[in-house]
């Protein structure tokens, strides 16, 4: 057997971030159901490379908020909006609270009401797995936890 196909068979982790408590504005058009789902889409790094069969540890900005064995993944494409900043028309925009402008270019520190939107064409992934609730700061005994993820 090749080198490739032992690396495309071997059991990978991935860290995934949720959407919900994320400030970037064309995150906002995620459908996650943090339980079930795990949405993203091929401008994702590393989106070729989750298999079903990996371990997702799934977190949003704070904390670790479960663990899951990627059970499938169902692709599809559709389009969206992309939002582009209208003065250097870079895509790392940030939304504001209690501002006079509603959102502001990271890149270039621009603020603005309304971002220049592009309509793109997206592969689309959806990660279906159980995801199991954390606790925080517990000692990860590595077989019992490889054990009950193949459970």
């Amino acid at each position: 057997m090749s080198k490739i196909a032992k690396k495309s068979q071997a059991q990978r982790a991935w860290l995934l971030i949720v959407n919900n408590q994320t400030n970037y504005a064309e995150h906002l058009s995620y459908a996650d159901e943090i339980s079930k789902v795990y949405q993203y889409n091929n401008f994702v790094p590393n989106y070729k490379q989750i298999s079903e069969g990996d371990i997702a540890l799934v977190r949003n900005k704070n904390k670790l908020i479960g663990i899951a064995k990627i059970e499938s993944i169902q692709e599809s494409q559709d389009t969206r909006k992309r939002f582009r900043c209208p003065s250097c028309t870079k895509t790392n925009i940030k939304t504001l609270k209690n501002k006079q402008y509603k959102y502001r270019c990271a890149k270039c520190g621009h603020t603005f009401s309304e971002p220049d939107i592009e309509i793109i064409l997206e592969g689309k992934k959806l990660l279906c797995c159980n995801i199991r609730p954390s606790k925080s700061a517990l000692n990860l005994r590595w077989n019992k936890f490889n054990r009950r993820l193949k459970a």
